[in-house]
């Protein structure tokens, strides 16, 4: 089943959530594939953030 279609909803109504394993990096996840594990998200990168591994 494919990622479900929305148009035209404002992202801000969705929460950040912080990312394991990435101090300081939060995300919002804006689709979900739960049959192929697809996302579509927006990432938080905040001044100075270091996501070198």
């Amino acid at each position: 089943m494919p990622k479900p279609e929305f148009e035209f909803f404002d992202p801000e109504e969705m929460p950040w959530q912080p990312i394991e394993g990435t101090p300081g990096l939060s995300e919002r996840i804006l689709s979900r594939d739960e049959s192929t594990g697809d996302y579509t998200r927006l990432l938080n990168f905040p001044p100075g953030a270091n996501t070198t591994p």
